[in-house]
């Protein structure tokens, strides 16, 4: 049954000041909450703060369990009027649907770095909004906070803008799904800056193939380098650093080995599991004492 709540009057506040506009968002795995205490701070190993969602350790996540999308390039609001409608012989104006929150925002990204969104097209994921000084618009759960439900989809493919409109090339639409959890909304004060966040991500890397794996013995030779760069990555130091993230039709797939004689150039030899039918996807992941500091996008190994 419809019901409405109980409205008491607020006063005037002496207070006009402005919210701070929008920067960011982050991206976050469904169901993904973070107390007030951590929502605050950075934190200094990956057991607290952001660190521990944006930068795991491989230990204490296997992937991250969010990104963030620096929308630098431009932010604009698309949210549509909630629909109305006019009885028919009275003229009576009611609202009979939510106003359904809508954003779209230019990554301050290469190209190459979009291009690792594609498969995120049209998926769900809770969206934290970060705003230029830090703060960030979440929503409670329970004793914790989460990012607004919504979904994501971007311009695969396109042909190359021309001139001013190539700042709009990496373009991100954000639908939200969820308008009760627009109406409890928060704005959480933080204790960093926008950058310190934004430096709290992995630096990306690609990653290119260039001999193909060969079957009998089990090797590829990749070619790492730093995201939409010539500047090889040197860091590959271990079998660890290739994560498996698919293999569709082989049970069981392990990287044994990474030959570092040409880890100056960022070239490796990448020995797997031997005769594997394929396709296998990898990717490659480096952290240091208390982070995650390089990842690149899934790559095919097979």
């Amino acid at each position: 049954m419809a019901q409405c709540e109980t409205y008491t009057y607020g006063g005037v506040g002496e207070c006009t000041a402005l919210r701070k506009p929008v920067r960011a968002i982050m991206l976050t795995d469904p169901g993904t909450t973070i107390t007030l205490a951590n929502a605050k701070i950075i934190g200094t190993t990956d057991a607290a703060g952001w660190m521990a969602i944006l930068a795991p350790k491989v230990a204490t996540s296997t992937t991250e369990k969010g990104v963030l999308i620096d929308l630098k390039r431009g932010v604009e609001n698309t949210t549509e009027a909630a629909e109305m409608a006019t009885a028919g012989g009275t003229g009576f104006i009611e609202q009979v649907g939510d106003q359904m929150p809508r954003m779209s925002g230019y990554g301050l990204m290469s190209y190459s770095e979009y291009m690792g969104y594609f498969k995120a097209q049209g998926k769900s994921f809770d969206i934290p909004i970060v705003l230029s000084n830090g703060n960030l618009l979440m929503t409670p759960s329970g004793t914790s906070y989460k990012g607004f439900r919504g979904r994501v989809f971007v311009t695969k493919g396109a042909i190359p803008k021309s001139g001013a409109d190539l700042q709009k090339e990496c373009f991100f639409d954000i639908i939200f799904d969820d308008a009760e959890e627009w109406e409890n909304m928060v704005e959480i004060s933080s204790a960093f800056t926008y950058t310190e966040l934004k430096d709290l991500n992995p630096v990306g890397l690609d990653v290119e193939v260039t001999t193909a794996y060969e079957g009998t013995g089990g090797t590829a030779t990749i070619k790492v380098t730093k995201r939409a760069t010539d500047t090889p990555f040197t860091g590959v130091a271990a079998a660890a650093n290739i994560q498996i993230t698919r293999a569709e039709n082989d049970v069981a797939v392990v990287v044994s080995a990474v030959a570092q004689t040409n880890a100056a150039i960022g070239s490796y030899i990448v020995t797997a599991t031997a005769a594997l039918v394929g396709p296998v996807y990898a990717r490659i992941t480096a952290e240091s004492a208390t982070k995650r500091t390089y990842v690149s996008k899934e790559f095919r190994l097979v």
